[in-house]
């Protein structure tokens, strides 16, 4: 089926991004593999803004990098950008495993007989869409140094088949990470031990992504459960105070424990869906569920303290007492 571009009001493709409500956005019909738009998704107007203009500017010399801390949304950005454009979206999860041939493709047996089979990446090659590198700051500096002709959009030549396969006009590569290609120095990603390269850095255009505002949390934990305003709020202004106190000493006055992990969004959504599911649970017993039981014991007790400090006698409740 051949491709079709219509242009289209920034208001009806993004009904949440009222600053795009004047802009005319491109909108593709007849690809393969797009995925389903997630209306309950919000994106951050001004990173969907860069993202847009990146996407349909007059050159790309560079790639897009999505970075920010775990639950930020990066990767449900990507797709949202896919959903809402029609464009095909080809992932490719990066690990420290991932050799850089398997960028091309890889061996395997078919009908009995050794065939080459083509990588997601040249797939996207030919078919056009975003090809989403998600987590790529985990990759090794071999895998990372064999990408430089695929993030310039460069034609890529497939040795095994001798073939050589140039971009489809609407191919784009986007990645995913951690921070912006330096290392971690938080110890909440073991992985990202080391700066990226700084070739790889440099051809990439980086945009910043931070958790919800409280009110936002509020509006999204009310897409997905009916928990009452005053419950949704509480929960989500914790939060905002965990994630305020990570690396930070001193969470209560007293401790000198060291919050690591990040209480995302998508963590908050799990445990007040869970707690739904568990009404005669407190919130505390759901919270360990959902997040502490994977916390040393230090940083357990720290999060505790929090609750109970924050959430006062709701941290301690069940949600039918809660509700009374």
């Amino acid at each position: 089926m051949s491709i079709k571009a219509k242009q289209v009001s920034g208001a009806t493709v993004f009904p949440l991004c009222p600053t795009l409500s004047g802009k005319m956005v491109a909108v593709f019909e007849g690809m393969a593999n797009v995925p389903k738009v997630n209306p309950k998704y919000r994106p951050n107007e001004r990173n969907l803004l860069i993202a847009l203009t990146w996407m349909f500017g007059k050159s790309r010399n560079m790639s897009l990098a999505c970075y920010g801390e775990t639950g930020t949304g990066k990767t449900e950005f990507v797709a949202f950008l896919a959903a809402s454009l029609g464009l095909s979206l080809h992932r490719v999860s990066v690990s420290e495993t991932m050799r850089p041939e398997t960028l091309k493709g890889n061996i395997g047996i078919k009908n009995g007989e050794t065939v080459f089979e083509e990588s997601v990446v040249v797939k996207a090659y030919r078919e056009g869409g975003i090809l989403l590198l998600d987590e790529l700051d985990k990759g090794s500096f071999d895998l990372l140094a064999s990408l430089h002709p695929i993030l310039e959009g460069k034609p890529l030549a497939i040795e095994k088949t001798g073939e050589v396969v140039n971009p489809h006009p609407l191919f784009r590569v986007i990645a995913t990470c951690q921070t912006p290609g330096i290392a971690d120095m938080s110890g909440r990603y073991g992985s990202i031990s080391s700066d990226m390269d700084e070739a790889v850095k440099r051809r990439f255009l980086w945009i910043g992504f931070e958790y919800p505002a409280i009110s936002v949390d509020t509006d999204i934990l009310g897409d997905m459960t009916k928990l009452s305003y005053r419950i949704r709020l509480a929960m989500a202004k914790f939060a905002k105070t965990v994630r305020d106190a990570m690396n930070t000493d001193a969470v209560n006055g007293n401790s000198q424990h060291c919050i690591q992990s990040a209480l995302s969004t998508r963590v908050l959504v799990d445990w007040a869906v869970m707690w739904e599911l568990l009404p005669d649970f407190t919130m505390q017993e759901v919270f360990k569920i959902v997040f502490t039981a994977a916390s040393t014991p230090e940083e357990r007790l720290a999060l505790n303290e929090l609750g109970k400090l924050h959430l006062a006698e709701m941290f301690t409740q069940s949600l039918t007492a809660a509700n009374a």
